[in-house]
């Protein structure tokens, strides 16, 4: 089940796994990589308390699933992508100036803590913004964690296709669409917006496109669940000449049908992504 408790007894030898997990307002998404690749990856959601504190709330999650806590071989840990943005990585090196920009950029951000992460752009980094109580529980809990954030892995798969030339992947969820684009391992756009339709994913997809001037030839990738991507490429289809469903790469062929339920950032940490 889906929503089912990771007990310790779940998987046999913990220390030869993989786990990628994903904090958002409502859950911790856990995505377990066995390390034959052949065998299918584990995806379960846990619920958190939305009465709680986000920290308090992570917090209880963790201890009501025992399993989170076991020893991995890698543990990779998606921040929530509420707060962040996109600087040059030469920026990114003067830690008083990432704070001072990033207050500037989201002013309301009282007692959080800018956290940069490296992505395989070359010419940028994303700047996710945590609270200190929340990354220190992190980090004291979880030995040697890497964290990231949900744009971080879509950045890199589309800057390690291999081309140099642009191409942009969107990936839809019910409340939300992220845009990425890329010229070869150059940035070009990197943002999550809001919606309430399908309409609402298709308005960024072509906004963004104008503003970065690219043509109808430029290709379109599209992730999410099908009938929502399915209901946003319908709409795009008649304005754009390259246009498809997002496909896994190759090497995660064999992950299993949680490959294809699983959030994409994090099927996207599998070991022989990144």
């Amino acid at each position: 089940m889906l929503h089912a408790s990771l007990d310790k007894d779940l998987i046999p030898q913990s220390d030869l796994w993989t786990m990628a997990f994903g904090i958002s307002s409502s859950a911790i998404d856990v995505v377990l990589f066995p390390p034959v690749r052949s065998e299918p990856v584990i995806h379960r959601t846990v619920p958190l308390d939305m009465t709680a504190d986000e920290c308090r709330a992570v917090e209880e999650a963790v201890y009501d699933n025992p399993l989170l806590l076991s020893e991995f071989k890698d543990i990779r840990c998606s921040l929530p992508g509420g707060r962040f943005m996109i600087l040059p990585p030469e920026v990114a090196t003067d830690r008083k100036l990432v704070d001072r920009m990033f207050r500037l950029e989201h002013p309301d951000a009282t007692g959080v803590e800018p956290v940069v992460l490296d992505t395989a752009a070359s010419n940028a980094v994303v700047v996710a913004g945590v609270s200190p109580e929340l990354y220190g529980f992190l980090r004291r809990s979880f030995y040697r964690v890497r964290f990231t954030h949900p744009l971080v892995p879509l950045i890199d798969s589309l800057c390690r296709q291999g081309s140099d030339s642009a191409s942009m992947l969107v990936r839809v969820t019910p409340d939300s669409v992220d845009v990425v684009a890329v010229e070869g391992r150059r940035l070009l756009m990197a943002n999550t917006f809001r919606i309430t339709a399908p309409i609402d994913a298709a308005y960024y997809v072509m906004a963004g496109r104008k503003s970065l001037g690219l043509d109808t030839s430029v290709p379109l990738r599209i992730a999410g669940q099908v009938d929502l991507r399915r209901q946003v490429a319908d709409i795009l289809r008649p304005y754009l000449a390259d246009l498809s469903d997002y496909s896994m790469p190759p090497r995660l062929w064999q992950a299993g049908t949680a490959a294809l339920t699983a959030p994409l950032h994090l099927i996207l940490l599998h070991p022989s992504c990144v």
